[in-house]
């Protein structure tokens, strides 16, 4: 039974406000930042017990702290919310920064899965992420397009109109 409640209580989100001196948090912070970990030499980074017992932190697990590290240097807070946890259409809303209305369009249209629990609409923090992922690749290529749009139109003005250069001080 314990190792339900512990799955459990591990899909739930959890925030950590900084509660040392601030000082402290920023030492620690700078510390983080100096050590080089990349993703292609894991193992730099090693994490000594009490005992003097040495175990290499993986790269991944590195950039976490770091960056929980920075975040609570600065005086804020840090969530950590797990990729199958479940948000409810609120939450989901502010993480893609939009209007509760504006997403529960984009749950009934079917562009991201969702479960009924009771009448409230449930979404995994996987799929909002997915979906961001989606709408900002739609954003870059709509934007590539209308921009080769643009040049195109560009080249077919007549001539005498001006250039869409900018000028140098110099110039003008």
């Amino acid at each position: 039974m314990a190792t339900v409640e512990k799955t459990a209580r591990l899909r739930q989100s959890k925030t950590y406000l900084p509660d040392h001196e601030r000082e402290e948090l920023l030492q620690f912070a700078q510390l983080m930042n100096s050590i080089n970990v990349t993703l292609d030499e894991p193992g730099h980074a090693m994490l000594v017990g009490p005992d003097g017992k040495q175990v290499p932190i993986p790269a991944e697990l590195f950039q976490v702290l770091e960056e929980a590290a920075n975040v609570l240097a600065l005086g804020d807070g840090i969530s950590i919310l797990p990729y199958a946890a479940k948000l409810t259409t609120q939450e989901a809303a502010d993480f893609l920064g939009m209007s509760r209305p504006t997403f529960v369009k984009i749950l009934q249209a079917g562009e991201i899965e969702f479960e009924l629990v009771g009448r409230h609409r449930r979404v995994t923090l996987r799929d909002v992420v997915a979906y961001q992922t989606r709408a900002q690749a739609e954003r870059r290529s709509t934007l590539a397009e209308l921009a080769k749009d643009s040049i195109e139109h560009y080249d077919k003005l007549p001539k005498g109109v001006p250039s869409l250069n900018r000028s140098s001080e110099t110039e003008r």
